[in-house]
């Protein structure tokens, strides 16, 4: 998961989207590859999926959802 931030730096959002859902499928309950699976949807533009992914993201950590989700550029 640690990689798709890479990958979005470096504007490979579909690689990055790739790189969010085998770490989803891995382990569908951490936080953070829901989260990042958010961002790279919001970048590519595709806002209904991205509040899906993020409300995913809000049910099983919504403290460090919402700190990171304030400062993350993906979603002004």
């Amino acid at each position: 998961i640690y990689m798709s931030g890479s990958l979005q730096e470096l504007g490979q959002f579909n690689e990055m989207l790739e790189a969010c859902n085998e770490a989803i499928k891995v382990n569908p309950h951490h936080y953070l590859g829901w989260y990042a699976k958010a961002c790279g949807l919001m970048l590519k533009g595709k806002v209904s999926d991205s509040l899906d992914a993020l409300e995913e993201a809000i049910a099983i950590d919504p403290e460090s959802t919402q700190e990171l989700a304030r400062t993350a550029s993906a979603f002004d």
